[in-house]
């Protein structure tokens, strides 16, 4: 599934994350707590989800949590239509986040 927001795209079924047509490289764990949040943007992902989703049964620091969530932001944020908007959870408040047909 691809999800459209400003100019970039999370893609899932390739695994990238798009600006304006180019992929932007980002960690395989930074892309999942993106996907994360834009699959559930119809309401608050937890720290526990997410630790429990991206991480799985592998103990985590929060310092490695708050890193993967701020470099989504800095990924997100340069795509985001609303440059103000600098987090994904922001992009998903606004339902920005959406589904692409394509």
């Amino acid at each position: 599934m691809i999800f459209a927001f400003g100019d970039g795209e999370v893609d899932t079924d390739t695994f990238e994350l798009r600006r304006a047509g180019v992929a932007v490289n980002v960690e395989p764990q930074v892309f999942d707590v993106l996907v994360l949040l834009v699959t559930h943007r119809d309401r608050v992902v937890t720290k526990e989800e997410l630790l429990d989703e991206v991480w799985g049964d592998r103990f985590v620091s929060e310092s490695a949590l708050t890193s993967r969530i701020k470099d989504a932001r800095r990924a997100s944020a340069t795509m985001a239509t609303d440059k103000r908007s600098s987090a994904p959870s922001a992009a998903v408040a606004t339902g920005s986040w959406l589904p692409s047909s394509t």
